[in-house]
């Protein structure tokens, strides 16, 4: 059951929470500014996945959200 968002194996069950998508850093120029969304797990953990964009972050969110058990 695990899945893998931006590098990192995640196991949807041991999910306790989504942050929000918010910008992790400076964007270099007019473009996309890199965004991420934190995971906390069950046991405390917090995983930062970083994307290249809020769209790239949303859509990897969304597709998680969707994997959490009932």
């Amino acid at each position: 059951m695990w899945t893998e968002v931006a590098g990192y194996l995640i196991d949807p069950r041991q999910i306790a929470a989504l942050g929000p998508v918010h910008p992790s850093g400076t964007g270099g120029g007019g473009g996309a500014v890199a965004s991420t969304f934190e995971i906390v797990t069950l046991g405390g953990h917090v995983v930062l996945p970083k994307f290249a964009d809020a769209n790239q972050a949303n859509a990897a969110r969304n597709a998680l959200k969707g994997r959490l058990p009932a």
